[in-house]
């Protein structure tokens, strides 16, 4: 089983290392912040992209990053706080620079080849989150993610 991270879940990614699967983060930290993290814990990355790099590249980019997965079990993992705060503010820890809503739903679009086993969507706060705009994107990439079963 393969697995796309969409930002910080280290428990998740300490299981699946364990279990040798791959893994591919889309996160906004610098990407050597993000290896030397997880490096500590003895995890190799099959690869990252920094909101940067994703900004540079785009959909594209991830998609061929995550193109040697596509045959096989996936589980996606969105944490809201790869989105930037501008698009979702109610989230513990909101993250400058980050993806934009139109940006996401364009990437999870992009993934309707792969082969997916599983998903969810996790770090929304409902306190911090103004006019519910954050719980409103929540809920449609959580549609978007569903229709690509």
């Amino acid at each position: 089983m393969a697995m796309c991270l969409l930002c910080r879940r280290n428990m998740l990614i300490e299981f699946l290392a364990a279990f040798r699967y791959p893994i591919c983060i889309v996160s906004n930290a610098d990407r050597a912040d993000a290896e030397s993290a997880l490096a500590r814990h003895g995890i190799v990355v099959d690869a990252i992209v920094t909101s940067e790099e994703f900004h540079r590249g785009g959909v594209e980019l991830v998609k061929r990053r995550l193109k040697k997965f596509a045959k096989r079990p996936t589980y996606i993992t969105l944490d809201i706080d790869v989105v930037d705060p501008a698009f979702a503010p109610g989230t513990g820890t909101p993250q400058v620079g980050g993806l934009s809503s139109a940006q996401i739903l364009d990437l999870v679009r992009g993934l309707k080849r792969m082969n997916l086993v599983g998903c969810d969507l996790v770090e929304v706060s409902p306190p911090y989150d103004n006019g519910e705009i954050t719980s409103l994107l929540a809920a449609n990439l959580l549609y978007e993610l569903i229709c690509l079963f």
